[in-house]
């Protein structure tokens, strides 16, 4: 599909590499290949099979930056389909931009997207946050500037000297961001852009799922976290609190929420709320709906103020009880 997918651009790549790490077959003997290699001839787009050495995506990706002599790479996954527009338009961006190192778009499930919360950010330092702004749809076509990209970029080779972290297993879990978030250090800018779409069609079987050692992505966890310490970046702590509840309630949490930012004032606030315009006079708090925050949590009940007072016995007031709660 991702082949299919890129020789339909409205813009077409010079060469395409395909690596393959896994069966080693030859396609070009492949009926449907043959079909697509093909096109691509008559299309004078120029394709290369190249067999990897079976030790994981970063060691291919790597191998192609000694390949490629162009200006430009577009990286792509294999179970990703972008929009037919999707090249032509990174492309256009990076020639007006020379400072740009990389850009990318917007990568959605087949299940679709929802509105990119306000919490959710670029910068390496929400990097545990767990949610990424490339997978959500944005109120404006307008470009975003991030610390660092996912899945699938075009970048300058120019910006690449650094190469892939050689460190990590064969799962190659966190290289994207490693791979971008220093081509920031070296001075170049990261990019997003909305109107790019590119689908992930993620199969639970193949790639880096066919990996059962859950060390491996243990490791590379470890890898990263001294990478953070190398380049000086404290991860945001975050403090959550949800108020699914009435608007008296709401106003209960509020004797406490001074206490609160004093309290947690080295972490991020996330307060969702059914009721926003009671706490607009807070300062250093991000409100949110609870529809947003059940997209940075996948279980809300343990918030729920009556269960935690039914569970705890409680015989005084909400306020004290949500004091305890909270803080």
């Amino acid at each position: 599909m991702v082949l299919s997918a890129v020789i339909n651009q409205t813009v077409t790549p010079d060469k395409v590499i395909l690596f393959d790490d896994g069966l080693q077959i030859d396609l070009r003997k492949e009926p449907l290949y043959q079909d697509l290699f093909s096109i691509m001839r008559q299309k004078s787009i120029k394709s290369y099979n190249v067999m990897g050495k079976r030790v994981g995506q970063v060691a291919n990706h790597q191998q192609a930056l000694k390949m490629v002599s162009t200006e430009y790479i577009w990286r792509l996954d294999d179970d990703t389909v972008p929009q037919p527009d999707v090249l032509e338009r990174l492309l256009r961006y990076m020639n007006a931009n020379d400072d740009v190192g990389a850009v990318g778009g917007l990568v959605f499930a087949t299940s679709g997207a929802s509105m990119c919360p306000s919490y959710v950010t670029g910068n390496i330092a929400d990097i545990y946050m767990g949610l990424n702004l490339q997978w959500f749809r944005h109120p404006s076509p307008e470009t975003i500037n991030v610390e660092h990209l996912y899945s699938t970029f075009l970048f300058r080779r120019d910006a690449s000297g650094h190469g892939y972290c050689p460190f990590l297993s064969p799962v190659g879990h966190r290289e994207e961001t490693i791979f971008t978030y220093e081509m920031l250090l070296n001075g170049w800018k990261l990019s997003v852009l909305p109107g790019a779409v590119t689908w992930h069609m993620r199969h639970p079987d193949g790639g880096i799922r066919a990996h059962r050692d859950r060390n491996m992505w243990v490791h590379d966890e470890d890898v990263f976290t001294k990478k953070l310490l190398d380049w000086g970046v404290t991860p945001n702590k975050y403090k959550v609190i949800v108020l699914d509840n009435g608007i008296g309630d709401h106003y209960a949490f509020k004797h406490i929420v001074n206490d609160v930012t004093t309290k947690f004032k080295d972490h991020k606030i996330i307060l969702a709320v059914c009721h926003p315009e009671i706490f607009e006079d807070i300062d250093n708090i991000e409100i949110v709906s609870i529809a947003d925050i059940k997209l940075m949590l996948t279980d809300i009940t343990k918030y729920n103020i009556y269960a935690w007072m039914a569970e705890h016995q409680w015989d005084s007031n909400i306020v004290d009880a949500m004091r305890k709660m909270y803080l």
